[in-house]
């Protein structure tokens, strides 16, 4: 979630300028100078309104198509309670230039809205990023979530993901579900 209309009366809990910033990132590299939301990027190669159910239908159909150039080998979660989640991960293929980013994942959220323009609504959120870590890419990895203490088993999963560093293109992924 971006931060940016956070300024409008109401922050959103899930917001961090991190996603803003990485959501200006694909914007310098898929269409200049164009933020907005809601935005869907699909494989770091195609960004669309996020609403726009064919060009979504289309964008998954074609990503489903291309071979993956890299992949996940091993995808260890680890979860202790009082312990922050740990990753454990190994990747083949061509990862040369590739960072190996990972989130946390709440499945759902529910969140009331006190003022702005959704005050006194009930937004119910899917898949939210409350936490990426990343770092550049190679053979073997182990990576913490800082803010992973209160996760909930049966609402919470990790996504791992193989994307490069100039183009953004993402060209591996995983995901497990706790």
């Amino acid at each position: 979630h971006v931060d940016y209309w956070n300024r409008l009366g109401w922050a959103d809990p899930f917001s961090d300028k991190k996603y803003s910033d990485r959501q200006s990132l694909y914007a310098s590299v898929l269409n200049p100078g164009r933020v907005y939301t809601p935005q869907m990027v699909i494989n770091g190669k195609r960004e669309f309104v996020g609403s726009d159910q064919n060009k979504l239908e289309k964008a998954l159909e074609d990503a489903l198509k291309e071979n993956s150039k890299a992949a996940f080998t091993k995808f260890n979660v680890i979860t202790n309670a009082g312990q922050p989640v740990q990753v454990q991960y190994e990747l083949e293929g061509e990862f040369q230039n590739c960072n190996v980013l990972i989130a946390l994942i709440s499945l759902k959220e529910t969140t009331q809205v006190k003022r702005g323009e959704n005050g006194g609504r009930t937004l119910e959120n899917e898949n939210v990023v409350r936490e990426l870590v990343s770092a550049k890419a190679s053979p073997f990895g182990e990576m913490n979530f800082k803010n992973s203490n209160s996760i909930v088993v049966n609402n919470t999963a990790v996504v791992g993901f193989i994307q490069h560093s100039n183009d953004l293109r993402i060209i591996g992924a995983v995901m497990k579900t706790l």
